[in-house]
């Protein structure tokens, strides 16, 4: 059985650090969420919104 294929991303805003990882185009807002789903458990991905120019 291959490796999942997991993208971190790291957006730095005016005011906040948000962290967001990518699971076979499924994006989640926490590791808890994204272990969720490599465990096979129905975690609810985030709706994360594009990063905003600046």
């Amino acid at each position: 059985m291959s490796q999942p294929r997991i993208t971190a991303r790291i957006e730095r805003t005016e005011d906040d650090v948000v962290h967001t990882y990518e699971l076979d185009g499924v994006v989640y807002d926490s590791l808890e969420k994204l272990q969720a789903a490599l465990d096979g458990v129905d975690a609810a991905p985030t709706d994360v919104p594009e990063a905003t120019a600046q």
